[in-house]
């Protein structure tokens, strides 16, 4: 769905939203962004503009307020409020999410402006995770295909993606996530490893909400390299035996080892921009994880959308092969 498309009607999004599909450009109450200028106001003019060009809300797009029946929390965390029509018992444990749609067909005028607005965009989601109580959740920036795109555009991404985990880092020691990154970082300019390793440090006591950061993370070289770790394992350890591979054992040494075995696979999978597939990410912990692609892009995605995708996800039925 192009970004000036037709909003689909009340009744048409209603069926929609309860068989779990959810492909909407609806306009949203954005928050402000601070960004220095004069890339915020660039962004904040954007903003507008995008807000007024997209079809009226239908009252379906009404905020979302917490009520006390469902402020009940998953067993072991502390009571969170959620939107009206969520409930703690059918939240997602993990939610993967991919970014996409930045600005190839959104009117952003640079590739800068795009990146510093999506991240913004990004921080958002995660902080309204945290908040609501979802355990992990798990964002690819670089994968290893990226690089074949053209130089100039990967410099800007990898200097948006390093003024952004500086950007986070504060805000994320007060809302007690805890970051990782996941993948190949040797690859990785050194300032934006820098800026991942101070992200991780001073997030390591943090006991709330897991985040992974995909950088240069591709699934294939994933499960290749912990398939490197437990040979190496192997010829270092006598008493490992052949027998002893198992998918434990391969799960263990994913680049998500870091998480715990019950929220290493993610129960969610998010995809904004319009694109239908996997895109080489988690793909060992996907096979029975719930995916939902968004038509919009990701400068639409906002608190309503999201809550939305979650009640779509809880009115699933997750069987993992049995009947």
């Amino acid at each position: 769905m192009a970004a000036g498309s037709a909003a689909p009607n009340s009744s048409s999004r209603a069926a929609a939203l309860a068989s779990g599909i959810i492909m909407t450009t609806r306009p949203s109450p954005l928050h402000s962004l601070q960004l220095a200028a004069p890339a915020g106001a660039r962004i904040q003019t954007l903003i507008k503009t995008r807000a007024a060009a997209l079809p009226s809300s239908s009252g379906m797009d009404q905020r979302m307020e917490p009520t006390a029946a469902n402020q009940q929390a998953p067993t072991g965390r502390h009571a969170v409020q959620l939107p009206h029509g969520l409930d703690a018992e059918t939240m997602p444990g993990h939610v993967a999410f991919i970014l996409d749609g930045w600005h190839r067909r959104n009117g952003v005028p640079t590739p800068t402006t795009a990146c510093l607005a999506g991240g913004e965009k990004w921080k958002e989601i995660v902080k309204v995770s945290a908040a609501w109580g979802i355990s992990a959740f798990t964002t690819c920036f670089v994968c290893t295909e990226n690089w074949c795109r053209p130089q100039v555009e990967m410099q800007i991404l990898l200097q948006s993606y390093t003024a952004l985990m500086h950007n986070v880092c504060e805000e994320f020691i007060k809302l007690n996530i805890q970051a990782r990154t996941i993948g190949d970082i040797s690859r990785l300019p050194t300032p934006l490893q820098d800026a991942l390793q101070m992200l991780e440090h001073r997030t390591t006591q943090n006991d709330g909400l897991k985040l992974s950061l995909g950088m240069n993370y591709g699934g294939r070289n994933e499960i290749v390299q912990a398939c490197r770790r437990i040979v190496a394992k192997a010829r270092n350890d006598q008493h490992l035996q052949l027998t002893d591979i198992s998918e434990e054992l391969l799960d263990e040494e994913m680049f998500t080892g870091w998480l715990p075995a019950h929220e290493r696979s993610p129960d969610f999978y998010i995809r904004v921009g319009g694109n239908q597939r996997l895109s080489n990410f988690l793909l060992w912990q996907s096979a029975y994880t719930e995916f939902l692609f968004l038509d919009c892009l990701m400068l639409d995605m906002d608190e309503i959308m999201y809550a939305k995708a979650l009640l779509a996800y809880s009115k699933r039925k997750r069987i993992f092969g049995k009947y």
